[in-house]
């Protein structure tokens, strides 16, 4: 992990994988109201789950999600109870819908946590889509006010998803200082994030051996909301592309700008020290065959990196 903040871990089980659409409830960055690995996992270890239901499907025009699970006590973390309720449906048109979750914690009395979410993606005209969320979370030890944005979240998107001609999709999301989903996952906390990306792209023609290609300019703000003051900006450009063939390609140059309020880690002799912190790096990526039973991409990420360098090539396996 080369960053300061947890990383996300996608779902492996398969009771937990089957049907996980209908409880889908995303943010940015991977952030979500539901992440099903807080349920009979603590810390790297497993935790008993004594059993549970659960129940998807379609009433109507609703689409349903709910479930129950009940989990043993592990050391210090009491036996808990784990609920998830979710329903959406369509409005307005066939690509736009309206939906709510809720979802409680609780271990007992002195130890409980529900957060709620309301959501929409609207079509607006052609291409263009509008996406609304809101969140609130509420726990025991926190003041807990519904009329606040300490415990809640905001997010907007205004998107075009277009491969040619112009493209863009640009975000707007705010997080408070007590808003802490019990079953979500949050990477960070108390910011407020602007971005994303504004493209064009093009398709060149039955002679050339690419399908279509765009070039592109990205860049990610996050600002503390207790003093204004930015923590985090990644800024860049780039070209990106899709032959023929299927395979896919991008490569990227970006600068990002790092404010490190306390010290830490990567290892035992790799320490960043508090400070203000901007360098650059260059990524490359290539997705040979991309739909084919069996595959690879390679990723190559390098550049100065806080106080130092980074170099690295990966190659991940697919079928």
């Amino acid at each position: 992990n080369l960053t300061r903040y947890s990383l996300f871990f996608p779902e492996k089980r398969l009771f937990f994988q089957e049907r996980q659409g209908n409880f889908e409830f995303r943010f940015e960055d991977m952030n979500r109201l539901f992440y099903s690995r807080r349920i009979g996992l603590h810390e790297g270890e497993k935790v008993r789950i004594y059993g549970g239901a659960r129940i998807v499907g379609r009433a109507g025009p609703w689409d349903i999600g709910f479930l129950n699970m009940q989990t043993e006590k592990f050391g210090d973390l009491l036996s808990e109870n784990f609920n998830v309720m979710r329903l959406r449906r369509q409005v307005i048109n066939p690509y736009s819908y309206i939906g709510f979750m809720v979802t409680s914690r609780i271990g007992n009395r002195d130890s409980w946590n529900t957060a709620y979410g309301i959501d929409g993606i609207f079509r607006l005209f052609g291409d263009d889509y509008l996406s609304l969320k809101w969140a609130q979370s509420f726990e025991n030890d926190r003041v807990n006010q519904p009329a606040s944005l300490v415990p809640s979240k905001i997010y907007i998107n205004w998107n075009r998803r277009r491969e040619e001609g112009l493209g863009y999709d640009l975000s707007y999301s705010r997080s408070g200082d007590d808003y802490n989903p019990g079953i979500g996952y949050e990477r960070r906390n108390n910011y407020t994030r602007f971005g994303d990306r504004v493209h064009f792209g093009w398709f060149p023609g039955e002679k050339s051996n690419l399908q279509n290609h765009k070039v592109f300019i990205e860049g990610i703000t996050y600002i503390r909301n207790m003093d204004g003051s930015v923590e985090s900006l990644q800024i860049g450009s780039g070209w990106e592309f899709t032959t023929n063939a299927n395979s896919y390609g991008t490569i990227s140059f970006n600068q990002y700008i790092e404010d490190v309020e306390n010290s830490f880690s990567f290892s035992d002799d790799a320490d960043v020290p508090a400070g203000k912190y901007t360098f650059y790096g260059i990524e490359a990526e290539y997705q040979p065959l991309r739909g084919s039973l069996y595959g690879f991409s390679t990723t190559v990420d390098a550049g100065s990196f806080y106080d130092g360098r980074r170099f690295s090539i990966s190659l991940n396996p697919r079928a």
